[in-house]
């Protein structure tokens, strides 16, 4: 539910996470804003673009909240949508300052997602 925060009840504990396997063709991007290394990311975004398997994700982290699946992936993914605009439409109470800095990192992680394409 947050950082060092979960549902599960004492005594309980996760046995499995299921993971589904990637096609050869899957690219991805991960980008996220420290201050200094090994601090706490300040943005993050993680992209992953299935054409195989029809999956694609972009997931923005460091919310201080747990992590947003943006329901519009593809078409942040293709560009006929842009970041911080999906991002203020899925968290209208976000501050500007933190849109425009999970945008960017949105942005940068699509920049490594077509860098692997090549």
């Amino acid at each position: 539910i947050g950082p060092y925060a979960t549902v599960l009840a004492p005594g309980e504990m996760v046995v499995s996470v299921a993971v589904p396997k990637p096609s050869t063709a899957a690219r991805w991007g991960y980008w996220k804003f420290v201050r200094q290394v090994g601090e706490f990311a300040k943005a993050s975004a993680a992209i992953l673009a299935d054409p195989d398997t029809g999956r694609s994700r972009v997931v923005v982290g460091a919310l201080g909240r747990q992590p947003l699946l943006m329901d519009n992936s593809e078409e942040i993914i293709a560009g006929r949508l842009d970041g911080k605009t999906a991002l203020s439409k899925a968290l209208p109470d976000m501050p500007a300052s933190a849109v425009r800095m999970h945008g960017v990192a949105i942005d940068r992680a699509i920049e490594q997602l077509a860098g692997s394409e090549k």
